[in-house]
């Protein structure tokens, strides 16, 4: 990155420079703690509600269901516009092309504009605030840190939980209640309202409360439903031949990055999840599936090095505060040896 004027700029060239570094920040994450991101980001308000925004805009974008997000806007027009912005980016990562910044850049303001249209909403980090209206649109995000839940008490009464490392938009208005899971997992106790439904969108999978208490988890494409309270309505738009499922409490389903549904399972269930008190239970999972979910709790780089490993089954319980202690006592479950290389960890088959 060029070191950057401290004069003020109009807002299209902080969009570019903040796309800019968004794609420094893709290929190394280490940037973000740079003297000089810092002093981007700390220049003005308007920098840094850019930047988060257009951060935002290329995670939902592989996240949720763009045409919810935009009333009045052709489906077709929608899916055009953000193929062709994604392909663009993705081919500009792939092959390292010498312009491949200034096309991404453009493409990712692009991107940006086509979902928000430019606006700058709100970004949050603690309890929203409540409106004060009833008709008013609530379009906010809310982000947890690596191994930091949240509590965000919504307009409606609705409270959410938030789980580590995970990300949500909300859109409430006078007709619905749209929560988009962008990635992460999260926790709602509805608060009733027969003439907005409560349904919560990831990447086309769509579950609709009926009064309840339910969590949502993305675990590598999936999407997993747990009932609390009351009863959820679960569908996919990608299967839409095939009927929805009503889940009750106690009852669970894993929805595939197809669409496809599992059966019905039953769970254990209490008053909280099991990860609000700072546990995660697994039956019969891939490791790679609990990796991926660990590395939400933890600023450990965690890779499996073959599949065979990230196939193999674990069942059992992890303490979060203890996630060195698991991985330390992993190779005496598996055959597996853990290598140490500073904050990496890397997984491999014993020979």
């Amino acid at each position: 990155m060029k070191n950057l004027d401290m004069k003020t700029i109009d807002s299209e060239e902080i969009e570019l420079q903040a796309a800019e570094w968004l794609l420094t920040l893709e290929e190394n994450s280490k940037v973000s703690e740079s003297d000089e991101f810092k002093l981007w980001l700390q220049q003005s308000e308007q920098h840094e509600k850019i930047f988060h925004m257009m951060s935002h805009a290329w995670h939902l974008a592989n996240a949720v269901n763009i045409d919810a997000l935009l009333e009045g806007t052709e489906p077709s027009e929608v899916h055009q516009k953000k193929n062709s912005l994604l392909s663009r980016l993705t081919m500009a990562f792939e092959h390292k092309w010498i312009p491949s910044i200034a096309i991404a850049c453009c493409a990712l303001v692009g991107l940006w504009l086509v979902i928000f249209g430019g606006s700058i909403a709100p970004q949050h980090s603690f309890t929203n605030e409540v409106a004060s209206t009833e008709n008013r649109s609530q379009g906010d995000f809310y982000q947890s840190g690596i191994a930091q839940d949240m509590t965000v008490s919504l307009i409606d009464g609705s409270q959410l939980y938030l789980g580590a490392n995970s990300e949500v938009t909300v859109d409430y208005n006078s007709q619905q209640r749209n929560i988009h899971l962008v990635k992460g997992e999260a926790l709602f106790e509805v608060a009733k309202d027969a003439n907005r439904p409560f349904t919560v969108y990831y990447q086309g999978r769509i579950a609709q409360a009926l009064g309840t208490v339910f969590n949502v988890k993305e675990s590598a494409g999936k999407l997993l439903v747990h009932v609390l309270e009351g009863k959820v309505k679960v569908d996919s738009e990608t299967q839409n031949l095939l009927p929805s499922k009503t889940l009750v409490a106690g009852e669970a389903i894993r929805i595939a990055k197809n669409g496809s549904m599992s059966q019905v399972m039953a769970h254990n269930y209490h008053a909280k999840m099991d990860w609000q008190q700072g546990n995660l239970v697994y039956i019969d999972a891939p490791l790679s599936d609990v990796i991926y979910d660990l590395k939400r709790h933890s600023n450990l780089a965690i890779y499996i090095q073959h599949q065979s490993v990230s196939e193999m089954k674990y069942t059992g319980n992890i303490v979060v505060d203890n996630l060195e202690v698991w991985l330390d006592d992993l190779p005496r479950i598996f055959p597996l040896t853990i290598q140490k290389h500073g904050d990496t960890r890397v997984i491999v088959q014993r020979e």
